[in-house]
C-alpha cells in the first residue's frame, strides 16, 4: 500500500495553492483593462452625443431665416445684453433628442461685423445688429467636458 502511494503522480497543496497565485497576478490587470475600456467608450459615446445634438441645433439655424434666428432663437423675443450677446443657459433638449446624463447646453448669439470674407474670415463683436450674428452651441456633461460648435448666420443682402 505505501509503495501505491509512493507511486502516485499529481501536484502537491503547494504546487495547486502557487499556480493559483500566478493566476491571480495575471488576471487582475486584465479585469483593469476591460474598466479602462467601458470608460473610454462611455467617454466616447458621451461626445459623440453632445456633438450630434450641437450640430442638430446649429443645422436650425441653417434653415431658419436671419431674422428668426435673431428675434426667435433659441427662445422667443430674446434680447440682447449690453455688449450684444444674447445667452440662454441650462435649457431643456428639443423632443427627442439624446444629450449625456446630466448634460446642461447653452446658446450664445453675438452681433459681428465681417471685416474680410478671405479664408479664414475675420470677424469683430458688434453691440449692434450689422447683419451677421455668430451662434454658439456649448454642451457641457460629465465633470469637466464640454464641446462649443459655432456656426455664423448673415443677413441675406439680395
Amino acid at each position: 500500500m505505501i509503495k501505491l502511494l509512493k507511486d502516485e503522480s499529481g501536484y502537491s497543496l503547494v504546487e495547486v495553492i502557487a499556480s493559483i497565485m500566478i493566476l491571480t497576478i495575471a488576471i487582475i490587470p486584465m479585469v483593469a483593462m476591460f474598466d479602462m475600456g467601458l470608460n473610454a467608450a462611455t467617454r466616447g459615446s458621451d461626445y459623440d452625443q453632445a456633438r450630434a445634438f450641437a450640430n442638430q441645433q446649429l443645422e436650425l439655424t441653417r434653415v431658419l431665416p436671419y431674422s428668426d434666428v435673431r428675434d426667435n432663437y433659441p427662445v422667443a423675443l430674446s434680447t440682447p445684453n449690453s455688449s450684444g450677446a444674447y445667452a440662454s443657459t441650462s435649457l431643456p433638449a428639443p423632443e427627442g433628442v439624446t444629450l449625456p446624463g446630466g448634460s446642461t447646453y447653452t446658446v450664445n448669439k453675438q452681433y459681428v461685423l465681417v471685416q474680410s470674407y478671405t479664408f479664414p474670415a475675420t470677424i469683430a463683436n458688434s453691440s449692434t445688429d450689422s447683419g451677421a450674428i455668430l451662434v454658439r452651441i456649448t454642451v457641457n456633461w460629465g465633470s469637466n467636458s464640454s464641446i462649443t460648435i459655432s456656426n455664423l448666420v448673415t443677413e441675406n443682402l439680395s
